[in-house]
C-alpha cells in the first residue's frame, strides 16, 4: 500500500507502470496531482504537482499526449512527457 498526503480521488495510468493520482488536502483550493512510480515491490511518490482548486477526475487522451485534471473551477491540461521527465513545466493550460 502507498500512502499519499491528502485524500486521493482519482487515478490514471500513463504507461501501465506510472500512475497519476488526484489528491485533495482538505483546505479550500488546496490539492495536487501525485505521480506514483514503482520502486522494487512498492509504489513511491515521485513528484507532486500543486493544482489547487480541489482536483478530482483525471483523464488521458487517446494518444497519451495530454492529461486533463478536472478541478472545482477549471480544467488543467498536463503534458505527461514533461511530468515524467520532470523537465519543464508540465502545465499546458488552465481552462
Amino acid at each position: 500500500m502507498t500512502a499519499v498526503d491528502g485524500h486521493p480521488f482519482s487515478a490514471v495510468s500513463l504507461d501501465n507502470e506510472t500512475f497519476l493520482v488526484s489528491v485533495f488536502h482538505g483546505n479550500d483550493n488546496d490539492g495536487a496531482v501525485v505521480m506514483l512510480r514503482p520502486i522494487r515491490e512498492n509504489f513511491v511518490s515521485a513528484r507532486s504537482l500543486p493544482i489547487g482548486d480541489q482536483p478530482a477526475g483525471l483523464a488521458v487522451n487517446h494518444d497519451g499526449r495530454l492529461v486533463a485534471v478536472a478541478a472545482d473551477h477549471m480544467t488543467v491540461l498536463l503534458d505527461p512527457t514533461r511530468l515524467l521527465s520532470q523537465q519543464g513545466n508540465p502545465v499546458v493550460a488552465r481552462v
